[in-house]
């Protein structure tokens, strides 16, 4: 039985030595406790604040998400096998039982979830072959768990594609090969692929996403959010926004009345509460409540949910790592978002309010270090045009920005060739606002993304995530100034015709 939890008399023995000691010591042992004094308090303040706001949202004043129709066909775009039941399990349930077609895709098997692979295989260490075993193992919980929601084993598509490697694609891989930082390999490995031996590079990626649209033909598209914080989901928008707009570029009938919804699977800590509540609603994450997103509720029947909860079973290795994480999104509800469209004026110096457009609204400190740092949080991008085909891109933080100790940089491109410039000095100490002109070469279908970004300088070659990102959504599709059908869309498929008005 340990002494000092027991003894009722620890506490004051403890200290009562701590105040004979001399007091350089008590003030060495102070200096010593006070930086783990105030990281705790800020973070236990944050998380604190953070839980507040998730008891105190309430779904009931979004609008509702209609109800699945037997006429439509529904695409189900998961960056990982598991992410289209988290989000999309009931949606999924409710649309199978009413004789709605439900496809879904999986643009990568997770085969790089290490944790969770060394269990499944009963592993010290894993190989390069152990993860390729991984990936069949997901792939067959996929199956399962899509078999338990009502769908056809002919509508489900296994892509192939690195995980942790879709960013990489988007940015740097376009057209060579990535390297699987956890297979080795940069062609797809299993036999069960929607391209036989697809190699890893973006535009692949973007070919096979519009082979299988055309040959499903959807009426409704969902993706993830762009503002997810894996990068995988993130990237994942940016594919799907770009073999939308090239479906419609080939006049694919389908592509014009096409609808694309969001879905959010990682956040900072959300969902809150973590855990299995059931009789809980699910409510957008903190940060996403008042950005450029309309968020809307979709309410599950009881049946709904209980497929869901069912399907979900399927997924062992996954659950037997982070089962609280993955039961928080069996709630009453699912939720799905859709971008706001702007309209860019094609003119040179063109204004819009203060003569610029925005682009997107980032999250509001939903993050410990965006919370306790706002020189690194990012609240708004907005773009103009300027001459030679070039475009100003300007950066609003929250606080004041500090080049010191943060880089501060956007990514420009489209067709495959993505441009990280990084941002000047502000014009002013205290400033919060970041500008940079930047030349840009438009994909053939005329379109540009953007993104920004921001990380502390030293931590450029680790791999983790950036302290915030705000991209690459919308999508700015650039065209000649003597033509009038020049906007920044956000669902990849929508246009001004000559009116003004968006189709």
């Amino acid at each position: 039985m340990p002494y000092p939890v027991k003894n009722p008399r620890f506490h004051l023995v403890f200290w009562t030595r701590l105040c004979r000691l001399p007091v350089w010591k008590r003030v060495l042992i102070a200096a010593f406790l006070l930086p783990f004094l105030l990281v705790g308090g800020t973070a236990g303040a944050f998380y604190l604040r953070l839980h507040q706001n998730a008891r105190a949202a309430s779904v009931s004043e979004l609008p509702l998400f209609p109800s699945p129709q037997k006429n439509k066909h529904y695409l189900i775009l998961a960056p990982h096998c598991d992410d289209e039941t988290l989000a999309v399990g009931g949606f999924i349930a409710d649309a199978r039982a009413k004789g709605a077609t439900v496809s879904v895709a999986f643009l990568t098997n997770g085969d790089g979830f290490r944790v969770a692979a060394t269990r499944e295989l009963k592993a010290v260490t894993v190989s390069p072959g152990d993860f390729v075993r991984f990936a069949v193992i997901r792939q067959a919980e996929a199956k399962r768990a899509l078999q338990t929601l009502g769908v056809k084993p002919g509508d489900t598509y296994f892509l192939g594609y690195p995980d942790r490697g879709l960013r990489p694609m988007w940015e740097k891989n376009w057209t060579t090969p990535y390297r699987s930082y956890y297979t080795g390999h940069t062609r797809s490995p299993y036999l069960l692929t929607y391209t036989p031996h697809t190699p890893y590079t973006g535009q692949s990626l973007q070919n096979d996403l519009l082979k299988l649209m055309n040959a499903v033909r959807p009426t409704d598209v969902f993706v993830t959010h762009p503002g997810d914080d894996h990068p995988d989901h993130a990237a994942s928008a940016s594919f799907a926004q770009a073999a939308l707009h090239a479906a419609k570029q080939t006049k694919a009938p389908w592509a014009d009345t096409v609808r694309t919804h969001y879905y959010i699977v990682h956040r900072g800590d959300w969902p809150l509460p973590q855990g299995k509540y059931p009789g809980a609603n699910l409510t957008p994450p903190a940060g996403l409540m008042t950005t450029d997103t309309a968020w809307r509720v979709y309410l599950l029947s009881p049946e709904a949910e209980a497929a869901k909860n069912a399907a979900l079973s399927r997924y062992v290795s996954q659950l037997n790592i982070c089962n609280r994480f993955l039961t928080s999104f069996v709630r009453t509800n699912e939720l799905f978002g859709e971008m706001q469209t702007s309209v860019l004026p094609p003119e040179t110096g063109s204004t819009t309010n203060d003569g610029w457009t925005t682009l997107g609204v980032g999250g509001s400190r939903d993050d410990v270090m965006r919370y306790v740092d706002p020189g690194a949080d990012i609240s708004k991008v907005c773009v103009q045009r300027r001459d030679g085909n070039k475009i100003a891109v300007r950066v609003t933080l929250r606080g004041a920005a500090d080049t010191s100790r943060i880089r501060y940089s956007v990514q420009v491109g489209g067709g495959g060739a993505v441009q990280t410039v990084p941002l000047p000095e502000p014009d002013g100490k205290g400033s919060r606002i970041l500008t940079v002109v930047v030349p840009v070469t438009p994909a053939p279908s005329g379109m540009i993304w953007v993104a920004a970004e921001t990380r502390y300088r030293g931590t450029a070659k680790i791999p983790m995530r950036p302290v915030d990102r705000l991209g690459y959504n919308p999508l700015v599709w650039v065209l000649s100034k003597k033509s009038e059908n020049y906007s920044i869309i956000s669902d990849g498929f929508r246009e001004r015709d000559g009116t003004g008005i968006m189709k």
